[in-house]
């Protein structure tokens, strides 16, 4: 007399926050697991992830104007060098102190362009840096916005008969929110007080 059957109930709840677009279900229905039973309205998650898409763009334009930008500092660099070397051979070749002077203070401007140069090379050097990290960051966020993107789409986690259905569509659903129970149908079992 206190027994009864039980089955195991697999909830199914929402990872996010939505309006529902489709319910592809009746309550007890049949269902297999993998089954798409409800769509979620997509639409702000896609813009989203085009959103993130675009920033990505961006940033990839960044890494190429930072590795231009590299290819001149290091020209800038290599000129300076040469320009360096031709005072440095200045000072050997003056023959009186009026030039030697000359090629002195050359060799000082030089220096100090050849510095100026080396400083701009380092800071782009660390723009592409923080360009490449960016990118990073950004493919995260592509990652972020397409795991979102799937949740729009809820399927069944187990086999079994749908019950308990809470929900219409255009309803708002919170995550979290409960949206009905599948009863798994290979698991009945009775449930006895001795």
């Amino acid at each position: 007399e206190d027994a009864h059957i039980d089955a195991e109930i697999s909830p199914v709840i929402s990872r996010i926050g939505g309006y529902v677009d489709t319910v592809r279900f009746v309550d007890n229905q049949r269902v297999n697991k993998g089954d798409t039973l409800v769509i979620l309205d997509g639409r702000d998650l896609r813009m989203k992830l085009e959103h993130a898409e675009a920033a990505l763009g961006v940033s990839n334009s960044s890494v190429n104007e930072g590795e231009s930008s590299i290819m001149k500092a290091e020209a800038a660099v290599g000129a300076a060098v040469s320009d360096v070397a031709a005072a440095k051979s200045e000072i050997a070749l003056a023959t009186n102190e009026k030039e030697r002077q000359s090629a002195r203070v050359r060799l000082e401007v030089m220096n100090a362009k050849l510095r100026n140069a080396q400083k701009q090379a380092d800071a782009h050097r660390e723009k592409l840096k923080s360009a490449f990290s960016s990118i990073q960051m950004k493919k995260a966020d592509i990652d972020y916005a397409k795991l979102q993107l799937s949740y729009t789409v809820i399927t069944a986690p187990v086999s079994g008969i749908v019950s308990k259905r809470m929900i219409q569509p255009g309803e708002f659903v919170q995550a979290g929110q409960s949206l009905f129970s599948i009863v798994n149908d290979t698991s009945f079992y009775v449930t006895a007080n001795f």
